[in-house]
């Protein structure tokens, strides 16, 4: 069986650089991420974050001028629960920007359905989190 996967994406009247800012900064990231964000965004750098009472830990495993973040979350103590999530910031057609963000998750069991459905639901309330953050930031300039 292959591993599961949930891709979203996002388009927002932003400039590219300021989206990139709101996901490589883990300041901005914390605005919309989770609950709770502390993460050393560098390769191989850790942290945690908290979303919705769910603790998760984090392994980051790339960031890059290519604007591409890479890491794997996961609860402690549960492999099951580990999942490989990658940012993906672009421009868009319109003359914005798209974030595509891609979760796979590492287990194949059957559970797993539930538990991407609970997963795709979490990236969409991110997203709405992210647009809201943006649209802020606009009225503010």
């Amino acid at each position: 069986m292959d591993p599961t996967t949930i891709t979203r994406e996002i388009d927002l009247d932003t400039p590219v650089d300021d989206l990139w800012t709101r996901v490589s900064d883990p300041d901005q990231l914390a605005t919309w991420l989770g609950d709770s964000v502390d993460l050393d965004l560098r390769a191989g750098g850790t942290g945690v974050v908290v979303d919705d009472g769910v603790v998760r830990h984090v392994l980051v495993e790339e960031i890059s001028t290519a604007r591409r973040l890479s890491f794997t979350w996961w609860e402690p103590g549960d492999p099951s629960t580990a999942s490989r999530v990658v940012f993906a910031v672009g421009s868009n057609a319109d003359g914005g920007s798209r974030l595509t963000i891609t979760e796979t998750l590492d287990d194949t069991a059957p559970r797993v359905v539930a538990r991407a459905a609970a997963s795709k639901m979490r990236w969409e309330v991110r997203a709405l989190s992210l647009w809201v953050c943006v649209m802020a930031a606009a009225l503010v300039r």
